[in-house]
């Protein structure tokens, strides 16, 4: 029910939402008529407010005229007072000001969002269209404006053409990436129109080609690192640069995480499986040593099975990985004498062909704490295919051993890892079960030492560690 009073201009606010905005030449307009009447315009055209608290009424309608009023010295306004919640309150705002001056979409968007809120979600887009006198069309366009462009300072110099073409690039960060290029470019409305439409379209592609998140992630910010000249590109071209940019990324990655887990999400097949697994040989005790400092033999959690566990954790491991090797692909894993028929046992029960086991005789093992039995100097390296082996490069019989001389790595070599091995035994044997370009996985990384050695001979890579301690000496080593 509307009650028309004076009442002093001191105690009337303006409201936080009303979405109609007023340009300088309108402003005057407005001031001289309310001038050349001596304030009847005023009279004749109340602004609406409502009762809040401490005394104080708040403007439903007439924001402009109250400012002018105030710019004049008026002390008191003739007023509609309505006595409304604040969602009645908002949804009159609206509806008094939408055919009058100029509605900014982006304060329009935000009183949406509000109210689209205080429903608890329970209303439609054409239900809320309905209350504010839009259709569900407008509303549509309107309503992502404010969430999605909130956070740019720059979003007031926009116009609502523009709000709403910003406002339709789905993705986050290509958003960000457009509205930054904004900062120093200038677009006609209709070519950002476009350029809205192809970062959805790259965000399509993404979404439908590169299924692993991470990966994804990845690739989108390498494109934007290109720059606002992708925006030069035909749709082709820049199908083409994503592609190359994923095929590129695919090549170099580390994951931090589960095996079992992430492999499912790789998307990816591999030429060749290199890697050193837990072995089941860490015991949970310490050799005490006379003069000399004492052995402790426990590598870690990671590394303590009884021989039933770690049967059953290689075959269920290997089960996993050679599902992402190609057919013709190698698989090599090191292991020691206890389990070595458990791991040839668990590859051949996955199909997989055991063409030789290689030894790795360390030139300067540990020394002997005991002195009961021979030095531990060799390390065995099961090699299997997945079918017909697809590549092996031969470097003459002085070359091809199946016993490699090498050296553990120690002294400021070693990262930190008990069973970190050696980069140039890992190189000799990639070199012939792998070509330049070949991608290679190891699902269990440590520090990353497969990877330095396929940087070194030109092969691609990825690798996955669970513990987040080898994970960062691994990022630190390989992302420089």
């Amino acid at each position: 029910m509307l009650q028309l009073i004076t009442i002093p201009i001191d105690v009337i606010r303006p409201n936080e939402w009303n979405p109609n905005v007023m340009t300088e030449e309108e402003y005057e307009k407005l001031k001289t008529s309310i001038e050349l009447t001596n304030g009847e315009y005023l009279e004749d055209n109340p602004i609406m407010v409502r009762p809040v608290d401490d005394g104080f009424y708040e403007i439903i309608d007439g924001e402009h005229r109250w400012t002018v009023a105030v710019d004049l010295g008026y002390t008191n306004l003739y007023c509609n007072v309505r006595d409304v919640e604040d969602q009645t309150a908002m949804e009159l705002c609206v509806i008094l000001n939408k055919d009058r001056g100029q509605i900014n979409y982006f304060k329009l968007s935000k009183l949406l969002t509000n109210a689209y809120e205080a429903y608890s979600h329970d209303l439609n887009q054409e239900e809320l269209g309905r209350k504010f006198g839009y259709s569900q069309q407008t509303i549509q366009k309107i309503l992502p404006i404010y969430e999605r462009l909130k956070n740019y300072v720059l979003v007031r110099n926009f116009t609502n053409k523009d709000l709403i073409q910003l406002a339709r690039v789905r993705n986050n960060d290509l958003r960000h990436f457009l509205v930054k290029t904004l900062e120093t470019k200038i677009y006609p409305s209709s070519t950002l129109q476009n350029l809205a439409t192809t970062l959805n379209k790259i965000d399509d592609y993404l979404n439908e080609n590169i299924l692993d998140t991470q990966l994804r992630s990845i690739v989108l910010t390498k494109l934007i690192e290109i720059g606002d000249i992708v925006f030069d590109y035909g749709e082709s071209a820049l199908i083409d640069e994503i592609n190359l940019l994923y095929k590129k990324e695919q090549q170099k990655r580390i994951i931090h995480g589960d095996m079992f887990e992430e492999i499912d999400d790789l998307n990816i097949e591999f030429d060749c499986v290199f890697t050193d697994p837990p072995y089941g040989v860490s015991y949970d005790n310490l050799i005490e040593m006379e003069g000399r400092k004492n052995i402790d033999r426990n590598k870690g959690e990671w590394d303590q099975y009884t021989p039933e566990q770690f049967k059953e954790f290689t075959e269920k491991w290997i089960e996993k990985t050679v599902k992402v090797l190609k057919k013709g692909g190698t698989f090599l894993i090191f292991t020691c004498d206890h389990y070595l028929s458990y791991v040839i046992g668990a590859l051949e029960k996955n199909g997989l062909k055991k063409r030789n086991t290689i030894v790795w005789h360390k030139k300067n093992p540990p020394p002997s704490a005991t002195k009961t039995n021979f030095l531990s100097s060799s390390e065995f390296i099961v090699y299997a295919t997945k079918g017909k082996q697809k590549t092996f490069n031969w470097f003459g019989d002085k070359e091809m051993h199946d016993v490699i001389e090498c050296p553990l790595v120690s002294g400021k070599k070693n990262l930190g890892h008990p069973t970190q091995k050696p980069v140039k035994l890992l190189e000799k044997i990639l070199k012939s079960i792998t070509n330049v370009g070949d991608l290679v996985l190891d699902p269990f990384a440590g520090t990353g030492s497969t990877a330095v050695a396929c940087e070194k001979l030109g092969r691609g890579w990825v690798m996955i560690e669970k513990d987040e301690k080898y994970y960062g000496v691994m990022k630190r080593r390989l992302l420089k």
